[in-house]
């Protein structure tokens, strides 16, 4: 009995070797009659594959390179766009400026005008009521005289035992004045009740 599986065994491995080298015969011939026309077209296409995926890796890193800068490129124009804004605000700020300033020289001229006509108008005043007062005095005596013509005489009434010496001390006149005022002769007498006029016309 293990003779006979012992021969089993050896005949099974004879033929699986004999299959084995028949198979790698094969593979060998197979290999050998692969044409090197498709070698090498299999080969340029690796190649052409391996370009492709290339430039795709380089149109990717490209597009992230192209993304990047479209981002700078908008943040740039937002900060120019922020900078042309405050130049506008600056030029409008000079603006106003200068037409502060021309406000400013317009009120100090006018005002520097305005101060030289009233400094005009007070040297007006002033000499006009330096006239005035100077009329006024000259017209005062005038005045004064007309007044002393057009006023009426003063009288007294002569009471008993007066005389005419009282009456002139009275009245801060000479009795020569008193006298001539009423038109009385040296030797005329006075008496009680009679009205004499103490003061002239012109000296009212």
């Amino acid at each position: 009995m293990n003779d006979g599986h012992a021969d089993q065994t050896d005949e099974i491995t004879d033929e699986d070797l004999l299959e084995e080298r028949e198979h790698h015969i094969w593979d060998k011939t197979k290999v050998s009659s692969i044409p090197p026309v498709l070698l090498g077209i299999g080969f340029v296409v690796m190649i052409i594959l391996f370009i492709v995926f290339l430039s795709k890796m380089s149109d990717m890193a490209s597009q992230t390179k192209i993304d990047r800068m479209e981002k700078r490129l908008a943040r740039l124009e937002e900060k120019l766009g922020k900078i042309t804004e405050i130049d506008e605000k600056m030029i409008l700020l000079e603006t106003q400026g200068k037409k502060f300033e021309l406000f400013v020289d317009r009120f100090d001229r006018f005002e520097t005008s305005m101060s030289l006509k009233m400094d005009i108008i007070n040297n007006e005043l002033f000499t006009s009521q330096k006239k005035n007062k100077k009329a006024a005095a000259s017209k005062k005596p005038e005045q004064s005289k007309i007044s002393k013509k057009i006023a009426p005489p003063m009288y007294h009434e002569v009471k008993p035992k007066e005389t005419l010496y009282q009456i002139s001390r009275r009245y801060g006149i000479t009795v020569d004045d008193l006298r001539k005022l009423n038109r009385l002769a040296p030797e005329a007498v006075i008496h009680p009740g009679q009205k004499l006029i103490v003061a002239p016309l012109e000296s009212r």
